[in-house]
């Protein structure tokens, strides 16, 4: 579903299945060039206000500036060709116990501020597992599993979670495990708390040559804490995992 003009809602207990199987049809030899791809979404709430200065910003303000303030949980998505759960715009929404898995793109892309969530497992996304993009500042997110991201095999957009000009967030009790890329990437983003853990447990096909736990590019001024867990047996495997 998607509505541009959603406020103040309340979306609850529900499973979303797309009907899409990664892999299959005319499209599994080249998936990038799947037309539903940036189409069909799980779930996108897209209400927004305009940032500062930044044309990112701006391209997630279709209706000028409100605030939706909306709850969500218990939901189910899966088998969608593009995200997931997408968020964009102003803040105060709050979701709970939410399951993402087998989408096409990004699993969760959150793009909003001031809000809040927990219980958040999202597995075998082909892009990335969680993506906090331009927009997103001071969330709070606790209990995150993201497993199995990019399965696509697409260089840099496979990491677990991707903060890209993301601030004043806080990731805790954050667990991503066996990624395609990188871990956790930090881009150009400041103010960051996360406390979690990086493993690679099982033998991936899919994994980039070279991936590290922790990538940070022009970050500053965050707090991390980080476990990276690569057991002797994944170790072998993986000899590239810094």
């Amino acid at each position: 579903m998607s509505d541009p003009n959603a406020t103040d809602w309340l979306f609850w207990g529900l499973t979303l299945d797309g009907g899409w199987r990664y892999g299959q049809g005319e499209f599994a030899r080249a998936p990038e060039s799947d037309p539903w791809l940036d189409k069909q979404h799980g779930v996108a709430f897209l209400n927004a206000q305009a940032g500062p200065g930044d044309a990112r910003f701006r391209a997630n303000s279709p209706i000028g500036a409100q605030h939706p303030r909306g709850r969500f949980g218990e939901l189910t998505i899966a088998n969608f060709a593009g995200d997931g759960l997408r968020i964009a715009g102003a803040g105060g929404s709050m979701a709970s116990a939410v399951s993402v898995f087998n989408v096409g793109g990004d699993g969760v892309r959150w793009q909003a501020y001031d809000d809040g969530g927990v219980m958040f497992d999202i597995g075998q996304t082909g892009r990335r597992g969680f993506y906090c993009g331009p927009n997103c500042a001071n969330n709070r997110f606790d209990v995150v599993k993201i497993w199995y991201a990019g399965v696509r095999l697409l260089p840099g957009p496979a990491a677990g979670l991707v903060l890209d000009r993301a601030d004043t967030n806080r990731f805790g009790d954050l667990q991503i495990q066996d990624p395609a890329g990188d871990g956790l990437v930090l881009d150009h983003s400041s103010g960051n708390t996360l406390i979690g853990g990086v493993q690679w447990q099982g033998q991936i096909p899919w994994m980039e040559a070279s991936v590290a736990a922790l990538r940070l590019m022009g970050a500053t001024e965050n707090q991390i804490a980080l476990n990276l867990s690569v057991p002797g047996y994944a170790a072998q495997a993986y000899p590239s995992v810094k």
